[in-house]
């Protein structure tokens, strides 16, 4: 178990607006990229051997891990097509003996990937591994999902509407003997209950169903989580969030880098890193814990609520108000009593009043006071279309998910849970109701009523 193999490959289109300018791996979650934080815990497990396959924006994949030695990353034409695709494009690399496989777009604690793979390591000759997951809340018609009996899978069943207890987890141990089974599948995952469509793909999950019909034996390894699979926005705004509480919450003490300056006047209530070059100024409020990046900015009476984190460069200044279990990104401006709470990337501004949850995309630029609304007056959540499917997620349904390169006119006000697409512009006093297509101009056109007014409507 020194080899595995990450498949980042996909197209990601659930993810819109994100998915039309990014790889899904390369998003960050905690300003760490999702398919860096695998490598990471990887190569600190010991993990010597990593190949990453890539298709769609390979070149974000590449530059999210370019930090880490070793990798070797690789595709072809064909990895596009499906998981069965992408592993039996790894396979032909020569791989012997087991391996773990993950999905890339799947967010772990280090815990829970030491115990897969100490589980893989007690694999007997024939077995193969599988990642679980208790549903809990989650519907069982949005995961491919398993059924799980005696510590094993003993079916997989796809978007089912029926009561199952788990469903699978993107993370397997296996070997060469799953390659037959990859090719060996039904165009689509026949796993479904009668009345389903699956689409025309070859998936991994197919070639797992194949192995257990010819008698494999696929062993259930239940993850304890927090876990998540970033498969809609929604999942990586919870994913950010639970990431933030549970690394920041191992800080004991504050770590403040010898080059940092922290004012006496700062007000910080719990354990911060204060990283090379950042400045804690005057009358700043902190409640920890929090990170705060290199050459970062909090001045100016600036508040952080506990568990957020502050990307290298960034500027967060005149009380602004950056809300708990957030994330700026590096190099993004926030300020001038602006409130934000989510996810914000790399390079955008908020500043001039303004209020906004969710997900600010890169080199986004609110104008002054946007607001984002977030409690419908029903007290209900925002039902959501993704490809056709309607969908009312659990966490962040009405947040509002404004994608990469949007901006903002003065006074704009974005309803619960919209989500604006890539090259967008709102134009001043605009209320968005509804999703914006990528590259939209959005303006309102203003009635004009004039009337002669004056002392003689008094009388005089």
């Amino acid at each position: 178990m020194d080899r595995a193999v990450i498949l980042a490959a996909g197209w990601g289109r659930k993810m819109w607006p994100y998915s039309s300018t990014n790889s899904k791996v390369a998003l960050p979650v905690a300003n760490e990229p999702i398919i860096a934080r695998q490598v990471r815990i990887l190569q600190e497990l010991g993990v010597q051997e990593i190949l990453v396959i890539m298709h769609h924006r390979a070149t974000q994949v590449r530059w999210a891990v370019r930090a880490f030695n070793g990798l070797n990353l690789l595709g072809d034409g064909t990895c596009g097509e499906g998981t069965a695709s992408a592993l039996g494009f790894a396979l032909k690399q020569g791989l012997e003996g087991r391996l773990l496989v993950l999905y890339g777009d799947t967010v772990w604690l280090k815990e829970d990937l030491a115990a897969l793979l100490e589980a893989g390591r007690r694999l007997k000759s024939g077995q193969m591994l599988a990642g679980v997951l208790p549903l809990e809340m989650d519907r069982p018609q949005e995961w491919i999902c398993a059924e799980v009996s005696g510590g094993a899978v003993k079916r997989i069943l796809a978007h089912p509407r029926d009561e199952v207890t788990h469903r699978l987890a993107g993370a397997f141990v296996m070997d060469g003997r799953i390659e037959r089974h990859l090719w060996e599948q039904a165009g689509q995952l026949r796993e479904v209950r009668v009345g389903a469509m699956p689409p025309d793909e070859l998936t991994l999950e197919g070639a797992l169903a194949e192995f257990l019909r010819a008698g494999g034996e696929l062993l259930a390894h239940e993850i304890s989580g927090p876990w998540f699979d970033v498969d809609k926005p929604w999942h990586w705004l919870e994913a950010n969030e639970a990431i933030l509480r549970h690394d920041l919450s191992a800080l004991e003490a504050s770590v403040i880098h010898p080059t940092a300056r922290v004012s006496d006047s700062a007000e910080i209530d719990g354990p911060i890193v204060v990283e090379e070059g950042a400045v804690v100024g005057s009358h700043v409020r902190i409640a920890g814990p929090a990170r705060i990046g290199k050459g970062a900015r909090v001045t100016e009476g600036a508040i952080l609520e506990g568990f957020s984190a502050v990307g290298d460069g960034a500027w967060i200044r005149q009380y602004c108000l950056v809300g708990k279990g957030s994330s700026i990104g590096p190099e993004c401006v926030l300020g001038h009593a602006a409130e934000f709470s989510g996810i914000m990337l790399d390079g955008a501004y908020m500043y001039h009043y303004g209020e906004y949850w969710g997900i600010l995309g890169a080199k986004s630029d609110l104008g002054a006071a946007t607001v984002c609304g977030n409690l419908r007056f029903d007290d209900d959540d925002t039902v959501h279309n993704v490809l056709g499917h309607r969908e009312k997620p659990r966490f962040g349904a009405n947040a509002a998910y404004l994608g990469d390169f949007v901006r903002t006119g003065v006074n704009v006000i974005l309803m619960p849970g919209v989500k604006v697409g890539p090259y967008c512009v709102i134009g001043p006093g605009t209320i968005v109701r509804e999703d914006i297509p990528d590259g939209t101009l959005l303006y309102t056109e203003q009635t004009l009523v004039r009337k002669r007014w004056g002392p003689e409507r008094y009388g005089w």
